[in-house]
């Protein structure tokens, strides 16, 4: 099994080599959406895991409860872990953002990772402190709830990420 941060890393990797694709800077959000699930989608899938996230052409489970969800089932088809819960939102509106985020903060799950863009690091830095903030308000936060916060810089057109354990 690997570690949280071995799958971070992963997650990462995969999103900067899409962004390095000749169309990624043509995508329209709704596009990205659906690029950014089949590929997180696809690394579920050679982890082991069972993946829901609506894509079309992909053998993944019909989107259930979050935009993506990497889960396992013991033999008996019983539910027995979900690893990765995510959920985007490609708003640059912070209560746009929250919405979503607030799916997270509610689950189960050993990783949850929450994808938004951003027009500069200075807007990065604050929505993962709002959203901290969340975390820390939520009653039902646990000890040891992993977060994986990324977002995407209009200004660099890249990557910025952030983690953070309860």
């Amino acid at each position: 099994m690997q570690s949280f941060r071995q799958i971070e890393h992963e997650i990462i990797q995969r999103l900067e080599s899409l962004l390095k694709t000749p169309v990624a800077q043509s995508l329209s959000e709704r596009e990205w959406t659906v690029e950014v699930k089949r590929t997180l989608g696809s690394l579920g899938k050679e982890k082991g895991y069972k993946v829901c996230g609506s894509i079309p052409d992909e053998d993944f489970e019909p989107e259930w409860l979050y935009d993506l969800l990497w889960y396992t089932y013991d033999s008996e088809q019983n539910l027995t872990n979900i690893q990765l819960i995510l959920e985007m939102e490609w708003a640059t509106e912070f209560d746009e953002i929250k919405w979503d985020f607030e799916k997270l903060i509610t689950g189960r799950a050993d990783q949850r990772v929450m994808i938004f863009q951003t027009n500069n690091e200075n807007g990065f830095e604050n929505f993962c402190r709002r959203l901290i903030k969340s975390i820390a308000t939520f009653k039902h936060s646990c000890a040891g709830d992993r977060y994986l916060f990324i977002g995407y810089n209009n200004k660099t057109k890249s990557f910025m990420r952030r983690t953070h354990e309860y």
